[in-house]
């Protein structure tokens, strides 16, 4: 009988080693699959007053943003300190500088064209901005405090409170310039994870299309001469590219892998 029981029991060790044999053998050459996830890609929109979308007319209006925070004064503190830094850049802190020079008796030929902007506002100039700024209204997107300042004491109308969700901007062009009589309109639009981040680049991007319109300007009017002379030199200082606004905007929010990123769509008005 014990010889039995122990023929018995090497056979079930043996069963067992084959089976762990397989089971190893299979999960060795065992192909896995890879597969990428989808990203989920979500807009998500909240309403905001009418003053975003379209700013005022009448009056003296700029638009400041900032990180929401419990502290409601340094909250409107530091929208107030972006405004005032738009503001002085638009009405006046930037100038062009433009030098063309040609060689050669074809005027075509070998042209130098050189471009400066220059950011020239003083932190004088932007502190008295600061200090003649008022809140007039705010509202809230997602994180972000916005708040509508003017140098005037006085109220924005209701009708440019009333808050709605607007659809894509049919304003925005895809061109950069367009010329309205006296008037040159700028079109941009920037994305950032950071709000206050996608608003400046894109008023920036606005800014510098307006420069790159008034550039070609200056060399079209070089090209324009057909003298045969060996070297002609064109200096100007251009005076600052002033009066400009942020007339339109449009903030669309997208939720993209947890992540929340912000669009934004701007135009821009230049008197000339």
């Amino acid at each position: 009988a014990s010889c039995v029981n122990l023929k018995w029991e090497m056979l079930v060790i043996n069963l067992i080693f084959i089976l762990l044999f397989f089971v190893i053998g299979c999960s060795t050459h065992q192909s896995y699959e890879y597969y990428e996830k989808e990203s989920v890609h979500k807009i998500k929109m909240r309403k905001l007053p009418e003053w975003v979308y379209n700013l005022p007319i009448e009056g003296d209006y700029v638009v400041g943003i900032s990180k929401k925070s419990f502290e409601k004064e340094d909250m409107i503190e530091s929208a107030k300190q972006m405004a005032a830094v738009s503001k002085s850049r638009n009405t006046g802190s930037f100038a062009i500088e433009k030098f063309v020079s040609k060689d050669a008796e074809d005027i075509l030929k070998e042209r130098k064209v050189k471009f400066r902007l220059n950011v020239s506002s003083s932190p004088r100039e932007i502190e008295n901005i600061f200090d003649r700024l008022n809140l007039v209204d705010e509202t809230f997107f997602f994180d972000y405090f916005i708040g509508l300042f003017s140098t005037k004491r006085n109220d924005v109308e209701d009708v440019h409170k009333k808050k709605y969700i607007s659809n894509q901007p049919e304003w925005f062009s895809e061109e950069k310039i367009k010329i309205e009589e006296n008037k040159i309109l700028s079109y941009s639009s920037a994305s950032s994870y950071d709000l206050i981040i996608a608003w400046e680049k894109a008023s920036e991007k606005t800014r510098l299309a307006i420069a790159n319109y008034l550039e070609k300007e200056v060399q079209g009017k070089v090209e324009s001469t057909n003298e045969n002379i060996e070297k002609i030199i064109a200096l100007e200082t251009a005076k600052k590219i002033e009066k400009m606004k942020i007339t339109k905007s449009f903030i669309v929010s997208e939720m993209k892998d947890s992540l929340l990123s912000y669009k934004v769509f701007l135009e821009m008005k230049m008197e000339r």
